[in-house]
C-alpha cells in the first residue's frame, strides 16, 4: 500500500499507515452493531477541519469526546447521504461545537429536515431534524484554509448521495456508493435501500472511477491509496454484479425473500457479521431491503 496517508482508527490502539501530517485522514470507528471496522466518521484535519458524516446515534457522545481529545473544532460536516448510520451524530456535534456548518446534496438537505422518513425502514431511532443545511451543487468547489473541496452528486445507493474530492491530497470520499468493503474480505452491496437506482449507480461509479484519485475513502470502511485505491472501485462493481445475479436468481426461483436471505447467509459465511446478535433476523431484513432496492431500480416487478 502507498503510504501517503495517516490513518488513525479510534477503536482501541491507533494504527499508523503513513507518516505525513500534511496528508492525513483520521477515522473514528463508531463500532456499529458492536463491530470494529464497520462504519467510520472521517476527519480531514486542517485550520478549518472537515468531518465527513457524523456516524450513529449510539456513537455520538463518543464521537464528540474523540474530537475534543484531539482539540478539534470542526468547521463543517459533509453529509454523504441521510441514512441513520451517517447522520445519527449530527445533533450532538452541532450542540457541542457552535457554528459548525452542515453541507449536503440538495436532496440530502431536504431529507435532513425530516430524517425519520427516509430511515423508517432501517431504524426506529428518533433522529433529530437538521435545518439550515447548505446544499452544494455538482462540481462546486470550496477552499477552507488550504483544504480544497470539490463536490460531486453521486446518486445510486441513494438519490441524495454526495461524494467529496479533497483536491490538495487527491483524496476521494465516496460514502456508500460502491457498497461496503469490510475487513478486506466482506462485501455488502449498495442496493439495500428504498431508492436504489442501478442506472444512476453505474453512471456515478463511472464518473468517480474516471477521477483516478490517488486516495479513496469508504464509509464502510477505510482508507486506500495508490494501486489499492485504483483497483477497488472496479472490484466492488464486479462484486455488486455477482450479488445481483445470485439474489435475483434466488428470488426468480422461489419468489420468497427467505430464499434470498439464505443466499445472503451463504455469501457472508465466515464473516464477522455472523457474530451479530439475531443474525438470521438481520439477514431477513437485509434481503427485504435488497429486494426493495431492486424493485425501485426496475430489476424486479411489483
Amino acid at each position: 500500500m502507498d503510504r501517503a496517508i495517516l490513518l488513525l482508527i479510534c477503536a482501541g490502539v491507533p494504527m499508523t499507515i503513513g507518516m505525513s501530517r500534511e496528508q492525513c485522514v483520521q477515522v473514528f470507528d463508531t463500532r456499529m452493531m458492536g463491530l470494529e471496522g464497520f462504519t467510520g466518521v472521517c476527519l480531514i484535519p486542517g485550520v478549518e477541519p472537515v468531518l465527513v458524516d457524523a456516524g450513529t446515534l449510539a456513537g455520538s457522545d463518543a464521537l464528540v469526546d474523540w474530537l475534543r481529545s484531539l482539540n478539534v473544532i470542526p468547521a463543517c460536516v459533509v453529509v454523504t447521504h441521510a441514512h441513520h448510520d451517517h447522520i445519527g451524530g449530527l445533533d450532538a456535534v452541532m450542540r457541542a461545537f457552535e457554528g459548525v456548518r452542515v453541507l449536503a446534496s440538495p436532496l440530502g438537505a431536504e431529507r435532513l429536515l425530516d430524517p425519520r422518513t427516509v430511515n423508517r425502514h432501517y431504524t426506529a431511532e428518533e433522529l433529530v431534524p437538521v435545518s439550515g443545511v447548505q446544499a452544494v451543487r455538482e462540481g462546486e468547489e470550496m477552499d477552507l484554509a488550504g483544504l480544497r473541496l470539490r463536490f460531486h452528486l453521486t446518486p445510486g445507493h441513494s438519490a441524495d448521495s454526495l461524494s467529496l474530492h479533497e483536491l490538495s491530497t487527491d483524496t476521494l470520499f465516496v460514502g456508500d456508493l460502491p457498497g461496503d468493503w469490510l475487513w478486506g474480505t466482506t462485501f455488502l452491496p449498495p442496493c439495500a435501500t428504498e431508492d436504489f437506482d442501478e442506472v444512476a449507480y453505474r453512471q456515478s461509479m463511472d464518473r468517480m472511477m474516471g477521477l483516478g484519485a490517488r486516495n479513496l475513502v469508504l464509509s464502510h470502511f477505510g482508507v486506500f491509496s495508490g494501486q489499492d485505491a485504483a483497483a477497488l472501485l472496479p472490484d466492488l462493481r464486479l462484486r455488486h454484479e455477482r450479488w445481483k445475479d445470485v439474489l435475483l436468481g434466488a428470488y426468480a426461483t422461489a419468489k420468497d425473500a427467505s430464499d434470498v436471505a439464505v443466499q445472503i447467509r451463504e455469501l457472508l459465511s465466515g464473516s464477522a457479521l455472523e457474530t451479530v446478535p439475531g443474525w438470521n433476523e438481520a439477514t431477513e431484513a437485509f434481503a427485504a431491503w435488497c429486494l426493495m432496492g431492486y424493485r425501485h431500480a426496475g430489476l424486479l416487478e411489483g
